[in-house]
């Protein structure tokens, strides 16, 4: 999955610096550990990500259940209302 994240939305963000590599002088090893350094970057990035939206779809998922029960509750109150 972070695989994929690089390759469809960090890639194409670094794609424009790379294009004119041929009049750059770089030191590639610096350049790899560089570029090493920031996909790890990203990837912490992603799975605080992940997290966040693990933890949103937990609290959905409570709001949702709360939401059957206080449902439950008002059917309840209205059937003794009129009993």
């Amino acid at each position: 999955e972070e695989e994929k994240w690089w390759s469809e939305v960090a890639d194409r963000q670094l794609r424009d610096i790379f294009k004119d590599y041929e009049h750059c002088s770089v030191d590639i090893v610096s350049l790899d550990r560089d570029l090493d350094d920031l996909k790890g970057f990203f990837g912490h990035i992603r799975r605080r990500e992940g997290k966040y939206y693990e933890t949103m779809n937990g609290l959905i998922d409570s709001y949702d259940a709360l939401n059957e029960k206080i449902d439950g509750l008002y059917d309840r109150a209205e059937e003794h209302l009129k009993a």
